[in-house]
């Protein structure tokens, strides 16, 4: 292969969502170039196990990720998770890709502040001084890599990007059709770290609104770091279920729930469509983009628990409903599996080269 790289990336757990985004970066890189440095945080996670600001160990670990490639030469740098400013200054002239999946930070930060007494915990993302030397890698790549119209259309306005801005929407892995068991009774499911832009405050009024119906029968599970907190309101909470379990969430599942106010994309909406659940996802989240409303599931307002009642309470009622737009989710996520998905990858990195 004539062109070498480097991989680099903060998120390197296959159980997380961006780890599996990185997974599928690097292995699309590697299958069109000569992949000869690939750093995660665990190569450096020891310098930074007493650094407790998160602003300085996001810089901390460019820095040290800059050391590593100091005296390297590239074709192409692809870096997902951030900051990486030094790294991608270093590396020029090389090609340098930007992985970014984006949410609303002022919403965010809304959420944090109206929901929590700490408030919005990412000072790199809010301070000005911070957010300057955080951002400069965006501004230095070629190419900025967003996985929905929702995150690229944020970014550009954010900081005025003039860059190449490419959407290219996560993936997912397709289980077997004959694995797709319908579950004993009615549940609702929803999977993701427990985080106030989550929305799983509004998921969890939906479903006390919901119980005040007597005629209303079915289980509700969130999935997720810190969704033991939910257990106090009658939530059937994991803190953590591995990535070869996590299957058995979705088939014990009849309809999954995407509560977000902000979030660049949500894989597990695109996962539940895989098996063949109809989705609820709000219009905070990224993944609504691959839903069309009333097909596969529906897309409802941010911050509406009413709306997440009505819809899921109108599933509880129509069983039918439940099968046939299960189908058509099953059907719209075979477009983006992940080997699809790296695809896309591939032919992005080629022509950033061939530019």
């Amino acid at each position: 292969m004539p062109y070498r790289s480097v991989f680099a990336t903060t998120n390197s757990n296959l159980d997380s969502g961006g780890g599996k985004v990185s997974f599928h970066e690097k292995r699309a890189l590697a299958s069109v170039t000569r992949l000869d440095i690939i750093l995660t945080e665990k190569d450096i996670e020891s310098m930074l196990l007493r650094v407790n600001d998160d602003a300085a160990q996001a810089f901390l670990w460019d820095y040290f990720a800059a050391c590593e490639l100091k005296h390297y030469k590239a074709d192409v740098a692809f870096f997902n998770g951030s900051p990486f400013g030094i790294c991608t200054q270093i590396l020029k002239p090389a090609k340098i890709i930007v992985d970014l999946p984006t949410p609303n930070l002022e919403l965010s930060v809304s959420e944090y502040e109206r929901l929590t007494s700490k408030g919005f915990p990412f000072t790199k993302l809010t301070d000005p001084i911070k957010w300057n030397i955080y951002s400069f890698h965006i501004r230095n790549a070629d190419v900025v890599l967003c996985p929905s119209k929702f995150s690229a259309s944020y970014i550009k306005k954010k900081i005025a990007l003039t860059n190449r801005v490419v959407v290219i929407p996560h993936g997912c892995y397709l289980p077997n059709k004959d694995s797709l068991l319908e579950p004993s009774s009615f549940s609702v499911a929803h999977i993701g770290i427990n985080g106030a832009d989550k929305g799983q405050t509004y998921l969890v009024q939906a479903w006390q609104k919901l119980k005040q119906n007597a005629d209303f029968a079915g289980n509700i599970t969130i999935v997720g770091l810190g969704t033991n907190f939910w257990a106090q309101f009658g939530v059937f909470s994991f803190e953590h279920i591995s990535n070869n379990k996590i299957g058995k969430v979705y088939c014990d599942c009849s309809v999954y729930v995407q509560p977000s106010v902000t979030e660049g994309f949500g894989i597990p909406v695109l996962e539940a469509m895989a098996y063949e659940r109809p989705v609820i996802v709000t219009e905070g989240a990224g993944a609504c983009e691959l839903v069309e409303d009333g097909k596969e599931g529906f897309i409802i307002p941010i911050r509406d628990p009413d709306a997440i009642k009505d819809k899921i309470e109108y599933f509880h009622d129509n069983p039918d409903e439940v099968k046939r737009m299960g189908k058509n989710a099953r059907k719209k996520a075979e477009k983006y599996t992940w080997d699809i998905i790296e695809e896309k990858y591939q032919k992005l990195i080629m022509e950033v080269l061939n530019e």
